[in-house]
C-alpha cells in the first residue's frame, strides 16, 4: 500500500471517529445534567487525534490551569481544556492542575458546537492568558510571536453556509475588541 493510500486511510478512520463522537456527545448533550460529560468527552476525542498526529515527546493533558508570568495579582486562572507541554518540561509538573506558562507548546478551548460566542470565550481566553505572559526577548521573530500558540477546536460549527468568512469576521471583531 501506498504511503499517499495509507494517509488516506487514516484521515478517514479519523474522520469517521471525529463524526462518531460528534453524533454520541451531541446526543448526550440533549440531557442537561450531561452537559460537562459531554464537553469532557469532546475534549479527549480532539485529544486522542492531537496524540496521534504530535511527534512522541509532546504530551497532550486535560483542564489545566495555566499560571500567569507577570502582573499575577489581578489574574485569576480559568480552566484550560487541552494543554500540549513542550518536550522540555519536567514529567512531575506535568501532572500538576496548574502549570508553567514556559511549559506550554500549545493550548486549546474545545466546542462541541463552535458559535460565535464560543469563539469569542476562546479569543477572551487566549487574550487573558497572553497578557500575563512575559514578553520573550531576542530576536524580531521571537519577540513577535507568542510564548505558545492558544487554537479553538470544535466537531462542528454554526457558522452558516459561509463558514470560513464568519469564523473570520468574528475573529478579528472579537480579536480588536479583546
Amino acid at each position: 500500500m501506498s504511503e499517499d493510500n495509507r494517509l488516506r486511510e487514516w484521515f478517514d478512520k479519523a474522520d469517521a471517529e471525529m463524526r462518531a463522537s460528534y453524533a454520541e456527545n451531541h446526543a448526550k448533550a440533549r440531557d442537561s445534567k450531561r452537559i460537562q460529560q459531554t464537553g469532557h468527552a469532546a475534549e479527549h476525542a480532539w485529544g486522542k487525534l492531537l496524540e496521534e498526529w504530535l511527534p512522541p515527546h509532546y504530551e497532550v493533558a486535560y483542564r489545566r490551569y495555566i499560571l500567569p508570568e507577570v502582573d499575577a495579582a489581578d489574574y485569576t486562572p480559568r480552566e484550560t481544556d487541552i494543554v500540549i507541554f513542550r518536550p522540555g518540561y519536567p514529567r512531575a509538573l506535568r501532572r500538576q492542575e496548574e502549570v508553567l506558562a514556559a511549559g506550554v507548546a500549545a493550548a486549546f478551548s474545545v466546542k462541541l458546537t463552535l458559535d460565535p460566542a464560543g469563539l469569542r470565550e476562546a479569543i477572551e481566553e487566549a487574550a487573558l492568558v497572553r497578557r500575563h505572559i512575559a514578553p520573550r526577548l531576542g530576536t524580531a521573530r521571537q519577540e513577535a510571536t507568542p510564548a505558545f500558540r492558544y487554537g479553538v477546536l470544535g466537531h462542528a460549527h454554526r457558522f452558516g453556509t459561509k463558514p470560513r468568512l464568519n469564523v473570520a469576521t468574528n475573529y478579528f471583531r472579537s480579536d480588536l475588541e479583546l
